[in-house]
């Protein structure tokens, strides 16, 4: 029922990636001077957009270059254009020459989008999950509401899955934040079951972010958010395919048994 749309979405996903293997916004890849010359190539965008992709290739997608998107933003994208390799971070803007510094939102973005891409022990993305884990002393690894950054729950979404993929669900920096973010979302839930972002909630509004939404469009972003997060647990096999042998899929335990150490891409 939905092939045709999935086709034709994923047809101009492929075809509106830059020559940096990364996106902008309405796929305007013209040169610009914040990218170095290079066109515009804003990580934010393009994580929604390597997520699709991956999707579509779990989904079996036969829309002709696919996989050549996928690897461009695996080896060009993530790797070179946002990952900035003195701070070990992802970057918001990137360039030909690599991102510029980095942020703990587009850390969790690069990190996830690698792993998604079967790129989970690259130096890049274990950099990325260290990055998150130990930057300001570990200030990231916590969930408070109260002194949340201007797109707290944008962070979390992507953090959350980045370190459950990171360590394969299991112990380390996931056991930490699971207990952490599953503390924060339960005591911050509203009666009727829905959440409002952390600066809304708060009034905690040192930048825009979430904020800039209003009314039910609020609230819907924030309560989806909230809810994948608490969801990773269930999809995680869909996420990735596992494989034994010549390509042989593995399914209940013996897929958890299989993926304890390590996830490939099929």
């Amino acid at each position: 029922m939905i092939e045709e749309a999935m086709n034709r979405t994923i047809g101009k996903v492929v075809n509106g990636q830059n020559s940096l293997g990364s996106y902008n916004y309405n796929y305007k890849n013209d040169p610009n001077k914040e990218s170095d010359g290079g066109p515009r190539s804003d990580l934010s965008v393009a994580g929604w957009n390597y997520q699709a992709l991956k999707a579509a290739f779990a989904a079996g997608c036969t829309v002709k270059g696919l996989e050549t998107a996928i690897e461009n933003g695996k080896s060009i994208g993530l790797k070179k254009t946002s990952y900035n390799a003195a701070s070990g971070g992802f970057s918001y803007s990137g360039s030909p020459t690599g991102g510029k510094g980095a942020s703990a939102t587009m850390t969790a973005v690069g990190t996830l989008c690698l792993q998604l891409f079967g790129e989970g022990k690259s130096k890049e993305a274990l950099a990325g999950l260290k990055w998150i884990e130990t930057t300001q002393n570990g200030a990231l690894m916590k969930c408070d509401w109260t002194q949340a950054n201007p797109r707290g729950l944008y962070q979390w979404y992507y953090q959350t899955q980045a370190l459950f993929q990171g360590y394969s669900g299991n112990g380390g920096g996931w056991d930490t934040w699971n207990k952490e973010f599953q503390r924060a979302l339960m005591k911050e839930q509203e009666s009727d079951g829905h959440w409002s972002s952390p600066l809304e909630k708060y009034k905690n509004k040192n930048g825009e972010g979430e904020e800039s939404l209003k009314g039910l469009d609020h609230l819907i972003f924030s309560t989806s958010l909230c809810c994948l997060m608490l969801e990773v647990y269930y999809r995680y096999l869909p996420t990735f395919k596992v494989t034994v042998g010549a390509g042989e899929a593995v399914a209940g335990d013996a897929a958890k048994k299989e993926s304890k150490d390590e996830l490939k891409i099929e």
